[in-house]
């Protein structure tokens, strides 16, 4: 039985007495389809779950109007990600705005073929179906945005923790290909130069001298380590940490830090971040900008915000946005996703660069 014989079924009973009406329709409008679809409506945007509203529009009208292509679209702009889609798209279309509390939440599309137009009562009935399920598909909407986010949060999780993984093999490497062997040296030298005290005092003191160059270069690989987990520099905080390493580049580039008086306690995890990140861009216009003067602004409210601004040549076009860049963007964009942070670098219009970085001061 015809999809559309089902519905009338169901509604009407057997079609005993009934005329058949005009077969040109696609839909063949009736008064109780018409009720019957207005029902569904209802139904959809009431008892149906959020998540398979769309799924039930668009299946529900490609049965009933027999088109070759029907969707979803949620979002409040034209060629929004598309929710639910059956069929394949035609060169006719028809636009349904689905609006909840006057305000578009997504689009439903109907497709029909040029020699079978819908006409304007079937199209009445789209109207109204759309706007029965604008409320369910802006919950659906949000719903799909939240799964997003979700996912989006685990991608950035797993990120976390393979860059914490990649940073203790790294150390783990340094310390047992660099530190333990020195140590394991300076061991043995201190032995042999204990054995030949007595009867060889100068070979022992040449011992030792060695002995302790060993040492200097372990001590020197020990505060490498150190450094790299938390700069000494950050031990009186960020702002004058900032400015004394803007003092040291004064040589080669005019750099000014424009800074309110104090800034409010800061996580560690955020002011390594901040800091490290003005380090490599300002390293970065030192390399690439060719420019004269770069200045960093820094701001906090409920959030930290950093602005690296050059006045040099700004930035081929492949290389503006979040997400694109060499090592030196790479590493800062890292670091400011890893404390849950932004970041984005872009050409000025007038010249130069900016990089600006937000992060959070909360937990």
């Amino acid at each position: 039985m015809h999809a559309l014989e089902r519905l009338r079924h169901v509604v009407r009973g057997p079609r005993t007495g009934v005329h058949a009406p005009p077969r040109h329709s696609r839909f063949r409008v009736h008064s109780r389809p018409r009720v019957a679809l207005r029902q569904l409506g209802r139904r959809l945007a009431e008892a149906v779950p959020d998540e398979r509203v769309a799924d039930e529009v668009v299946t529900v009208i490609r049965r009933c109007l027999d088109t070759p292509y029907v969707a979803v679209e949620v979002g409040a702009r034209d060629a929004s990600p598309v929710l639910v889609e059956r069929g394949a798209r035609t060169r006719r279309m028809l636009t349904y705005l689905m609006v909840h509390r006057g305000e578009q939440v997504g689009r439903l599309l109907v497709g029909y073929d040029e020699d079978a137009p819908i006409e304007r009562s079937e199209r009445g009935l789209l109207a109204e179906l759309a706007d029965r399920a604008g409320a369910a598909v802006h919950r659906a909407g949000l719903a799909a945005d939240l799964r997003r986010t979700t996912e989006d949060l685990k991608k950035a999780r797993e990120h976390l923790v393979l860059t914490r993984d990649e940073e203790r093999r790294r150390m783990r490497r340094d310390l047992h290909d660099g530190l333990a062997p020195t140590l394991a040296a300076a061991e043995l030298t201190s032995a042999a130069a204990a054995d030949l005290v007595g009867r060889d005092p100068r070979a022992a003191e040449q011992m030792l001298e060695r002995l302790q160059h060993t040492l200097r270069a372990a001590i020197a690989d020990i505060r490498t380590l150190v450094d790299e987990l938390h700069p000494p520099a950050l031990e009186l905080g960020l702002l004058p940490a900032l400015r004394e390493h803007v003092t040291g580049i004064w040589p080669v580039l005019a750099a000014d830090v424009e800074a309110p008086d104090s800034l409010p306690p800061l996580p560690a995890a955020v002011e390594v971040a901040a800091y490290r990140i003005c380090q490599e861009a300002l390293m970065n216009v030192v390399k690439h900008a060719d420019a004269h003067h770069v200045l960093i602004r820094v701001a906090a409210a409920d959030r930290l915000q950093l602005e690296i601004l050059d006045d040099g040549v700004g930035l081929p076009r492949q290389r503006t946005g979040d997400s694109t860049g060499g090592v030196g963007l790479g590493s800062m964009r890292d670091r400011a996703h890893e404390v849950g942070g932004r970041f984005v670098v872009e050409s000025m219009p007038g010249g130069g660069t900016r990089v600006s970085v937000s992060l959070p001061l909360g937990g």
